[in-house]
């Protein structure tokens, strides 16, 4: 081994513990006196902190009443800082020092946001800054509208604040009434503004670069839209097309199975029966916002809820998930497979094995890590407690979406510390995770090749 790389950490591994010290440092501020109103128990601080920096919206306290102002600033920074990665506030802020941005830098943000290379990385660092803060804002001024007159301009402006950085963030915490958007469930500008800023941030910051240089190069050469369009990367593409698809199924699936439940959407008319059903297909995607109560729904729509919460949304976005692209590059994968195809094809690219190879993983890791957890939580939690609402939570849990049937009020401390566990792992990446604390790098010598002998599958 190289004496002068052994012993210095890796992207992977810098990333990882960027966040476990953000959350470690988040959990003691929320114990300070200063931001808190009573007593908080460090385990609860703890699983707030994480639940923030990993933008799940989980809370085992309610955050509208147990946190001062001062509190609430610190969480809305913990959410901001885990919705741009450890990595790009780092960055920004050694840009603000009038730092130079080192190669290793450049390589971390590189890794951060996804992107195969660090060329142009300094140039996009300061797009995803100026996008963020842009919808942010916009996002905030529109809520304001609402919340102002109700709370007056100092706390409707924090408020509108928070909850639009909350949603941008896909982090779906909330300090309004401790009802999540409940009592504003059929209020037109709160929703479709929540969505929206869900949505933009669910796509991703390689998306938004794509589409701001096509539409913008399109604009200086006036051409038409369309041509734009064409000139998208096939991610780019993908990305829109999943997010247009799960969108759609969750609106109807939503909509057709709690049509005629009275606990949920029953009693409204047929326009804020779609708006509510709308809503939650968007926010189930990682955002884990709710206006109706997620204990009441069938169990039918739990299950699409949970493959949606499980699917989540973009690579390098706010969302967390499996994502999209995982989702359908296994599906594409399969469906070569069983035509016999030796290449995945898709708008006549070709998709690299190893890609197909890093789905199924990210795939596996993700059921096997949530069946695990269901049989750790299910052996510390009270029994009257359904397994389906378990499993519910265990999949929001991971894929940071933060809804919950209220299992979670149900589990004992190594409950509690399991969910913690996944929230991490769900914003980090269950991959990332395993080869940034792996002790070792297997050694493989790619110059022997042993003999084939094949084995019986399926």
């Amino acid at each position: 081994m190289n004496t002068k790389t052994k012993g210095k950490l890796s992207p992977t591994q810098i990333i990882a513990l960027g966040f476990v010290i953000t959350i470690f440092i988040g959990s003691i501020l929320l114990m300070l006196p200063i931001s808190r109103t009573g007593e908080l128990s460090y385990i609860d601080s703890l699983f707030t902190a994480t639940s923030a920096t990993c933008v799940t919206g989980h809370s085992t306290v309610d955050v509208a009443t147990t946190f001062t102002l001062f509190g609430q600033i610190i969480l809305m920074l913990l959410i901001q800082i885990g919705g741009l990665g450890f990595m790009l506030v780092v960055a920004l802020i050694l840009m603000w020092l009038g730092k130079k941005i080192t190669l290793k830098n450049r390589i971390l943000i590189s890794q951060a946001v996804n992107k195969n290379d660090f060329e142009g990385v300094v140039k996009l660092l300061r797009k995803i800054i100026k996008y963020t803060l842009t919808f942010e804002l916009f996002g905030a001024l529109i809520i304001a509208t609402r919340l102002v007159p109700e709370y007056g301009w100092g706390q409707g402006l924090f408020k509108s604040l928070f909850h639009s950085i909350s949603s941008f963030c896909n982090a779906g915490f909330d300090i309004l009434k401790g009802e999540s958007l409940v009592p504003y469930a059929l209020d037109r500008i709160i929703n479709i503004t929540s969505m929206i800023l869900i949505m933009i941030g669910g796509l991703g910051f390689l998306v938004w670069d794509d589409i701001s240089n096509c539409i913008g190069k399109a604009i200086r050469e006036k051409t038409s839209l369309k041509r734009a369009i064409k000139k998208f990367t096939l991610h780019t593409k993908l990305v829109l097309i999943m997010q247009i698809t799960l969108f759609i199924i969750g609106i109807i699936g939503f909509l057709f199975l709690e049509y005629n439940n009275n606990l949920t959407i029953g009693n409204m008319n047929l326009e804020d029966k779609i708006l509510v059903s709308s809503f939650h297909s968007t926010s189930a995607r990682t955002a884990g916002f709710f206006t109706v109560d997620m204990a009441s729904l069938n169990t039918a729509t739990k299950l699409l809820m949970i493959f949606l919460m499980f699917v989540g949304g973009a690579s390098g976005s706010m969302a967390g998930g499996v994502k999209t692209i995982t989702l359908l590059v296994i599906v594409c994968g399969f469906i070569s497979i069983i035509k016999g195809k030796k290449s995945i094809t898709i708008f006549k690219k070709t998709i690299p094995k190893e890609t197909f190879e890093k789905a199924c993983a990210v795939f596996f890791f993700m059921i096997a890590i949530s069946y695990l957890s269901l049989g750790i939580i299910m052996c510390n939690i009270n029994s009257e407690t359904v397994s389906l609402d378990a499993f519910f939570d265990i999949i929001s849990s991971i894929a940071t979406v933060g809804l919950s049937t209220g299992a979670i009020n149900n589990m004992n401390m190594v409950g509690i510390i399991n969910i913690i566990l996944l929230m991490y792992l769900g914003r980090v990446g269950t991959i990332t995770t395993a080869v940034a604390f792996m002790l070792e790098k297997p050694k493989e010598n790619e110059s022997i090749i042993y003999a084939k002998e094949d084995v019986i599958v399926g």
